[in-house]
């Protein structure tokens, strides 16, 4: 694979699910329930998840991969908190707040 689309990997699964899953929560469709069936913990698992996973195979200094996935994981809980609708947040309002703590430790 070349290296530099082996980097840009995780960018590009973030894009590709942040759209996906703001379309998901954004359409009232049969696939959501019409709107009832907007559970945060799908936009959860692909973002805490499968992003760092993914971050930790493509970069290879383990170190690196860490920071970017911990900044893209903050990236991630930014978008999700304009995605995902108000009433199905239940972890995500400590996700909100927690991400300056992260980016703070990023930062130092």
């Amino acid at each position: 694979m070349n290296l530099e689309l082996r980097k840009s990997l995780p960018f590009i699964f973030l894009v590709s699910i942040s759209v996906s899953w703001g379309f998901y929560y954004g359409t009232n469709t049969k696939l959501n329930d019409f709107g009832n069936a907007n559970h945060e913990w799908l936009f959860l698992t692909d973002a805490l998840f499968t992003l760092p996973l993914l971050c930790l195979v493509s970069v290879r200094n383990k170190k690196q991969a860490l920071a970017k996935a911990a900044a893209y994981i903050c990236i991630a809980i930014l978008v999700g908190s304009f995605i995902i609708p108000e009433e199905s947040k239940f972890l995500w309002v400590y996700l909100e707040s927690g991400r300056y703590l992260v980016l703070g430790a990023l930062s130092w």
